[in-house]
Parts: structure tokens; sequence; C-alpha cells
């Protein structure tokens, strides 16, 4: 992975002086990774934390559900008291909690719950980390991956919730791909939400990226132009390279290889991509398909838009808007990129 000691380091003495921090990353700049290092760190130090995904908050119910799976990830530290601990943790809602005995200590929560339960139990489920923290006496720190997301959801308010409970245990690590967003949060608005530290992870450049890749496969040989096959087809995105390297063992490193395991990844997510894609208007494929073989620098010249049969500037605007909601496009200096190589990949090869 690359070094980052340093940058978690500072995070870890702000969030031990109780207070937020925020963290922007481009897109493929390594955030996730990051802030699982960050995550893995405080499992060192025994530090509780929620580490939530909000790329899967696409909604309040999606909201509900990856927050609460975390809160019983917490939980299960202490399997017997489990489903006591949750009705605390989520007094309103009234989960229903199952366990499997032949998994061990994994725990499944559902609902019965209607959309209109749902927006009105938000609050419940974010004030889950403090409910933990005073019952155990400990600090909990709350790690939004991409809290941009929680943004749009309606009546949930997470600055406002935020702002009013600080100093009640919980600490936060937010992080956004939105620059925009990340570039609002002025001075007066930081003090609001007690952010002591306000950081940019920086992309890794392609040097840093094969340094690391030659330093994972120090045990094993590596064929020579191998590690910039690696970044460049997965466009120095270090999440994708990692879960690529993931899949190796003791083998080589070799271009074969690369194609091979990448090839093998696509056919683990086709069903996902698959759903993907379907969930799509007949024109936003049109556009994601073209954005994948030619890149999304030239989206509104005539010559792209008449050759991939994408109508008008219009349609290509309302079709953006949509991908970008979605979250399958991300936009910054360079363009429009797809969010999930992978998936970029997968599109390239079966259209």
């Amino acid at each position: 992975m690359i070094n980052k000691n340093k940058e978690i380091l500072e995070i870890v003495k702000v969030i031990s002086n109780g207070k937020n921090a925020l963290i922007y990353g481009s897109l493929y700049s390594g955030k996730t990774t990051f802030l699982k290092q960050l995550s893995a760190v405080l499992v060192k130090e025994k530090i509780n934390y929620f580490f939530i995904d909000c790329k899967k908050c696409f909604d309040a119910r999606s909201f509900l559900t990856e927050y609460s799976k975390e809160g019983l990830r917490v939980l299960s530290e202490k399997v017997a008291g489990v489903v006591k601990d949750a009705y605390q943790m989520l007094p309103n809602i009234k989960p229903s909690i199952s366990s499997s005995g032949t998994k061990g200590a994994e725990l499944t929560m559902s609902y019965s719950l209607t959309d209109d339960d749902i927006s009105k139990f938000a609050s419940d489920v974010l004030q889950a980390p403090y409910r933990i923290s005073q019952s155990r006496e400990e600090q909990v720190v709350v790690v939004l991956d991409n809290y941009e997301n929680l943004m749009s959801i309606e009546n949930l308010n997470l600055s406002g919730f935020i702002a009013k409970n600080i100093g009640k245990g919980v600490v936060y690590v937010l992080s956004t791909a939105d620059q925009e967003l990340f570039l609002a949060v002025n001075k007066k608005e930081q003090k609001k939400l007690a952010i002591d530290l306000v950081k940019t992870i920086e992309r890794p450049t392609e040097t840093q990226l094969k340094k690391n890749i030659q330093l994972q496969f120090k045990e094993q040989s590596i064929e020579e132009g191998a590690a910039q096959s690696l970044v460049s087809l997965l466009v120095g995105d270090l999440k994708a390279i990692s879960e690529c390297i993931n899949f190796y063992g003791k083998k080589a490193l070799t271009i074969k290889e690369i194609k091979k395991n990448v090839s093998l990844i696509l056919e683990q997510k086709e069903q996902v991509f698959q759903l993907y894609f379907d969930s799509l208007s007949v024109h936003q494929k049109k556009l994601i398909i073209a954005i994948a073989k030619h890149t999304g620098q030239h989206v509104f010249k005539s010559q792209f838009i008449y050759n991939n049969g994408l109508i008008s500037v219009p349609s290509v605007q309302t079709s953006i808007k949509g991908l970008i909601k979605k979250q399958f496009l991300h936009k910054d200096d360079a363009g429009l990129k797809i969010t999930d190589v992978f998936f970029a990949e997968w599109l390239r090869r079966y259209f």
C-alpha cells in the first residue's frame, strides 16, 4: 500500500482530542484505501468505529441498512447481549435479528417498515453510535466515505445533526470526492462541525503505484512491463489495483496473469454489472458505453454525439445528470469518468 502513516497519525491525533476530520480525494486517488488503513489502525488501538460506504446509501432505506449493519458489527463482539443491545441502539425501529450457527457470530437484521417509516426513523439510526458510546463509556469513530451521498437523503440533515451532538462521545471522519462540496466547507462551517483537520489525499503518481506493486511482489518475479500494464489497464485506481493483486497468491506478476485476473473479477461482478446496466435508460446506456470506449472529454462535440447515436446536447446533459446522481459517473477537471473502473472495462468488453 502507498505509505500514508503521517496522514493517518494526524487523524488519530484529532480523533483523540474529540474533534472531527474532513478529507477530500478525487476519483482514483486511493481515498477509500486510505480510510481502510485508518480503520486498521483504529482496530489496533481498540477504538470502536462505524465505517459507512455512503455510495451504497442512495436512499433512506439503504442508509438505514448500512448504518445498522455497522452497528451490529460493533455490537457482535459480545454476541450474547447483541439482541438486547440492538434494541437499545434502535429503540423505535425494533429490528428482527438472527444469527448463523454455521457462520459463527454473523448477524443479520430485518425491519417491518414502510418507506414513510424509514425517513421518520433516520434520526434513530444516526443516534446509534452515541448509544453505543454511552453504554460502553468509550469513544466511537464514525467514518463516512463519500458522505455527500447522505446530503441528498430527505429529512436527514447530517450537518445539523453533527453540530447538535458535538462532544457526546462520537467523532466523525468525513470524506468526499466532490471538490465543490469540500471547498464549500469554510472556516465558519468547520467551527460549527468541530472540524479540526482538513486534508487532501493526493492521487498517487504512476511511479508511486509501480513502486507499490513492486513492494507487494518483492518475493515473486515481475515480468518486464507488467507493473506498467496493471497501472494502465486500471487507470491508476489504487483500490482496483489492490483488488486485482489480491487474486494472485504466490504467482509471478505477468501481463498474461493480469489480464486473466481482471477477467475473473469481471466474471465475479457480471450479475451486479448487468443489474447496473439494466437500471439505466436507453440514452444513458448509449452514453456510458460511449464514455467507456472513447473517454468523457468530448461528450458535447457534435461528432461524438452523432457517432454514438446520442441525439442532442440537451439529451446528453440530462443523461449525465442522471448518471452522476446514480454514482455511475464522476465529473472533475479532467472531464467525465466512470466511477468503477471494472464496470468501465466490462462495458468495453461486452458492447
